[in-house]
Parts: C-alpha cells; structure tokens; sequence
C-alpha cells in the first residue's frame, strides 16, 4: 500500500515541474489548467499540438529521471487538424476519450448514455 502512495506522490512532482514551461489551457485571467489526473490515468491540455509536444517531452524528459516511462502504446492524442509524434513514436489519433470511464469528451451525450447502458446490461 505504501508504494502505492509513494507513486502518487512521485507523479505529483512530476506534473508540478512541467507547470514552469508554457503549457496548458487558460480557463480564467489567471489560471491555467495543465492537466487532468488520477493515478496512472493523465490528460495532458494545450492549445495546439507544437504546444502538446513540448508538453510530452517535458513530462517524458522529467518522468525518466525518476524512473518512470511513457508507454506510448497506450497514449493517445485527441485534437482538432492536427496529429502529434514524439520523436521516432507516434501518437495514435482518436476520435473520443474517456477520463475515468465518462465519455465526456465524445461527441454526443446520448453516445456516452448508450454505452453506458449496455455496459450495466453486459454485468
């Protein structure tokens, strides 16, 4: 259990350190949201994708110093006109996401419902 917590407090640092490059989505005059996470599970938020590269190799430069890779078969990107690689690796584009199994980025609501319809009804 304590490893648990000890990766939790780990990943905590790392999302603080790429707070000092200019990343993330201006939400108010003075505040910028960064990112979303919980556990293992990261959503990364920029305005563009030169914006969401550097944000990438920031965490993926800061995460390794400490031990912790990306894996970037399980990375995904979500943008509008735009694909992203880092380096060598690709992103694989999307057309949804879900954050914590909501479907909010999907285009519509009655989707998400369905979904989640039919996965109480597979129990």
């Amino acid at each position: 259990m304590a490893i648990y917590f000890l990766f939790i407090i780990l990943l905590g640092y790392i999302l603080r350190q790429t707070e000092s490059g200019n990343y993330g989505v201006q939400t108010h005059l003075d505040k910028i949201l960064r990112n979303l996470d919980f556990a293992d599970d990261i959503v990364l938020l920029d305005e563009n994708s030169e914006s969401a590269t550097g944000h990438i190799i920031c965490l993926k430069e800061i995460a390794s110093k400490m031990g912790l890779y990306i894996n970037f078969k399980k990375t995904k990107t979500y943008f509008i006109n735009c694909d992203t690689s880092i380096g060598q690796q690709q992103i694989e584009p999307v057309t949804d996401f879900r954050y914590l199994g909501n479907g909010s980025m999907i285009a519509s609501p009655v989707e998400d419902l369905k979904r989640r319809r039919g996965l109480a009804w597979a129990v």
